[in-house]
């Protein structure tokens, strides 16, 4: 039997026809299988078979023969005369078979013979391929050239060969697609590789035939075989065409030898030149000069135009250049200079020959441009001894201005004296050009002879014990100690409060302070804002701080955060019940939440910023007023990271105050939830002795048979893991189930910092290095931390969660919970307002919700976990 194939992908071997053949094949006549190559490897595979696919023949005669495709994908023609017979397919789905030759595919078929025929399918092309294109404007005027920029990508992960372009498909005047230029995309085409991309420039002349309909176009598909293929991707540009409009021609150069010609070696590339119509100031028509000296200006109205070139180049002769456009065009020659570059001066100008310490200095920035082209200009203030407010900064600074040749701009700037030295203060920055981005930046500096003046600082710290805002006896603050910082020159100064609360400094040098305040008993002097006052110091009258220390909020505000739930998958939403109590007899004003300060990626409550749904606890906002005695409620809600599965949990750790994003006084929330899916981690983890604390790994650095311990806590962790070091110093750890650890290495070492002994397990692989130092041999762990005869081990990993006796899971289980809970204890802030028991509290309660389905009440977790998490 004559074998014919669709497309040259596969044969009739027993891939095309699996299935049990027709009990009597036709025998003249066509046989056949139809397939989706869904795998995309060129042969028929399982489940591959197109059912119900339409098959037509359409023979010598023109006669129309049509079946369908069965179950198996198969067809069959009987009884065909002899001929050349063209196949054509209509498939569900999208299915195209293609056609493999340019001259289209045909199956012969011959007396007493049957012929098989393979029709394999693949996704169109307009799936496979993505063509972008564009031309270079927006409108053209005949005659004129088209330049067009097509960019073709292969989305699929195998190369597709043979890409052409069948354009104009319907003969439309003003068609662009045709001719020599565009044989790239003719012929054998191109070849994409899998996730290739190709861009391809191609310029086109107008065709006449678009002066009558007033437009060119550009409709274009592309496929392999585009002849026969047409389910490729489509392309349509079009742009309007103008007549009618008149054309220069202007030629440049420099007559260097003065013979009134432009010789060959003096015509200028590159010449920036604009037409300014002269009775339309806002047209304005650009062109570049090309290699020849060369511009071709087209499309001009038919009017007197004003020639202007840009620097480096100026017209050599003087008076007006004009450019006469009539119906014929026309052309010029014009001489050029070259002109010097732009050259920008900076002079500062004091507004007083000296200035006491406590003025306002006040001085002029003057830019002079002496060269000989206008340029734009950008200054940098660097001025660290002067305060400069910030709007003279925003106004002045960080703005552009442009000098044309010979044009002077000033800036008046004026501050406090921050700080001074010798003498004199120091105002300096920098400028540059902004249209030349290269050019390095020139630098100003000038400085102003200073008169040292002084004052005085008097003060009253009190102890706000009715919380009425104002002092009143018994509330004087003895013996607090008052820091004052600043002053020009700057300088450090200390006083402590008599018995009447009262401070003071005298012979200060005048400037601007800022005051902090230590008191006994935990007593703080709350500032919005920021930790410190801030007071001016002048000569004549004393400056004046009174200063009222409340109770610290990490006491008198009890924070809680609550998740609705404690398992989540990544994604979920997690609503937050955060709660506020004032214990105080005060108001507090504008409580701000400051979340995550630790930028942890398994943790809620932002890395940088608070979201929207935390409201007015968001630091951008006026902040929460909890009155006295009053609890506020808020929920807010947050998404679990992906993050949170590499460590099995999720997390939200918050401080909350007025202002707690500049305070160093908080009171701290916490809660945690499970996060299960976390794959086990593993850690490559290098010991070594830096004897000559150079942080590189020399020779007999590496600490080799050394025992290391991962532990679930620093100081009261169980055992979780452990590996010894070969001679090079690595211990290999494997199937360690995510979560941070502490780290321990038996021996007479000691870490040289002991918080670098921390270990972070995720699904990666962590590569920390351990710095020791010699040190007392640490004890070893207890019985109870031993790893069980015959417990787990993974790749030399002995994991030591199992040592109870009870079953695999519920030992994981607990090991989880148990890392979980020592993470938190480990994590809560020493300002925390809430107690020691009330931490176990809050987590035995999260571990009882966690253990559902054990025997053990939620009650009597507390007994079961108490030791481990208090401890």
């Amino acid at each position: 039997m004559a074998t014919a194939a669709a497309l040259l992908f596969a044969t009739t071997s027993g891939v095309a026809f699996a299935q049990d053949d027709p009990a009597e094949p036709p025998r003249t006549g066509v046989i056949g299988v139809l397939y989706a190559d869904k795998d995309r490897n060129g042969e028929q595979d399982s489940g591959e078979a197109i059912s119900g696919g339409e098959v037509t023949l359409v023979g010598p005669d023109s006669a129309v023969h049509k079946t369908t495709s069965d179950a198996d994908g198969k067809f069959a023609f009987a009884g065909l005369a002899p001929g050349t017979y063209k196949p054509s397919y209509a498939l569900a789905g999208g299915w195209v078979v293609h056609h493999a030759k340019p001259e289209g595919d045909v199956v012969t078929v011959t007396e007493n013979t049957t012929t098989e025929l393979v029709a394999r399918a693949e996704r169109p092309y307009s799936e496979q391929l993505r063509v972008f294109g564009f031309f270079h404007d927006n409108t053209y005027f005949y005659p004129t050239s088209v330049t067009t920029t097509l960019i073709l990508i292969n989305t699929t992960d195998r190369p597709i060969s043979g890409i052409q372009a069948r354009c104009d498909r319907k003969n439309a005047p003003g068609a662009l697609g045709r001719g020599p230029r565009w044989d790239v995309l003719s012929g054998e085409g191109i070849t994409l590789a899998a996730g290739g991309r190709r861009t391809l420039t191609i310029v086109d002349d107008v065709p006449e035939s678009a002066r009558t309909t007033g437009k060119v176009t550009l409709d274009c598909d592309f496929a392999p075989n585009a002849g026969w293929n047409t389910d490729g991707p489509v392309l349509h540009e079009d742009a309007p065409v103008i007549e009618g409009r008149g054309k220069h021609t202007m030629i440049l150069g420099e007559d260097r030898n003065a013979n009134s010609l432009i010789d060959a070696d003096e015509a200028i590339s590159g010449a920036k030149v604009l037409l300014h119509d002269t009775t339309n100031p806002a047209s304005v028509i650009e062109g570049t000069s090309g290699p020849d000296g060369k511009i071709e200006f087209i499309g001009l109205e038919k009017t007197d135009y004003r020639a202007e070139v840009r620097a480096p180049w100026s017209f050599a002769s003087d008076g007006p250049q004009l450019v006469r456009v009539a119906d014929h065009g026309g052309s010029s020659v014009r001489f050029l200079k070259p002109v010097p570059p732009a050259d920008v001066r900076a002079t500062v100008t004091f507004s007083k020959p000296r200035f006491e310490s406590h003025e306002t200095v006040q001085w002029d920035l003057t830019l002079t441009n002496v060269g000989g082209e206008s340029t734009g200009v950008w200054v940098q203030g660097d001025s660290p001894d002067m305060d400069i407010p910030g709007e003279q900064w925003e106004h002045h600074w960080r703005r552009f201005t442009t000098l044309a040749p010979g044009e002077t701009r000033t800036f008046t700037v004026a501050g406090k004296i921050r700080d001074y030295r010798n003498g004199k203060v120091i105002v300096s920055g920098s400028y540059g050009y902004s249209d030349q981005p290269h050019t390095p930046r020139k630098p100003f500096r000038a400085e102003v002879e200073i008169v040292q003046t002084e004052g005085a600082l008097t003060g009253l710290v009190y102890l706000d014990k009715n919380n009425n805002g104002q002092p009143d006896p018994g509330e004087a603050a003895a013996g607090a100690v008052v820091e004052a910082n600043g002053g020009a020159p700057y300088g450090y100064h200390k006083a402590t409060t008599d018995a009447d609360g009262r401070y003071s400094f005298n012979g200060l040098p005048a400037g601007g302070y800022s005051v902090g305040y230590t008191l006994a008993g935990g007593w703080i002097v709350h500032v919005p804002g920021d930790v410190v006052q801030k007071i001016r110091v002048e000569p004549g009258r004393p400056a004046q701080l009174v200063a009222g220390a409340q109770r610290p909020y990490a006491e008198v505000l009890k924070a809680t955060v609550q998740f609705d739930r404690t398992s989540y998958a990544v994604g979920d939403e997690v609503k937050i019940t955060v709660r506020l109590t004032n214990r105080g007899g005060y108001v507090i004003n504008g409580v701000h939440a400051l979340c995550n300060r630790d930028r942890q990626t398994n943790n809620l409550g932002g890395r940088h910023f608070l979201a929207d749904s935390w409201g007015d606890l968001r630091p951008s906002t006026k902040g929460v007023t909890v009155g006295p005695g009053e609890t506020v409620t808020l929920v807010v809600t947050e998404v679990v990271p992906y993050e949170a599965r590499k460590r099995n949990r999720v997390e939200l750790l918050c401080e909350f105050a007025p202002q707690a994003e500049f305070g160093r006084d908080f009171a701290s929330a916490y809660d945690w939830a499970n996060v299960p899916g976390g794959r086990p981690g593993s850690a490559n983890v290098l010991v070594a002795y830096d004897k000559d604390e150079d942080y590189v790994i020399d020779p007999g650095d590496a600490i080799g048979n050394v025992r290391v311990r991962l532990m679930s806590h620093r100081e009261n962790g169980f055992l979780v893991a452990e590996a010894t070091t070969d001679v090079w110093g690595w211990a290999r750890f494997t199937g360690v189930p995510a979560g941070s650890y502490w780290a321990e290495v038996d021996g007479p070492w000691k870490f040289r910092n002991q918080n670098a002994s921390a270990v972070w397990i995720s699904d990666d692989v962590a590569w920390p290095v351990f710095w020791m130092v010699p040190g007392p041999d640490p004890a070893q762990p207890g019985a109870g931390d031993q790893p069980a005869t015959g417990g787990a081990s993974n790749g030399g990993t002995k994991v030591a969660l199992a040592r109870t006796g009870a079953g695999v899971l519920g030992l994981a289980v607990l090991g989880v919970l148990l890392l979980t809970a020592g993470t938190a204890l480990r994590r809560w802030p020493r300002h925390s307002a809430l107690s020691e028991t009330e931490r176990v509290g809050v987590l035995s309660g999260r571990l009882a919700d966690a253990c559902g389905g054990s025997d053990v009440g939620r009650h009597d977790h507390r007994g079961v976990f108490g030791g481990s998490v208090a401890g």
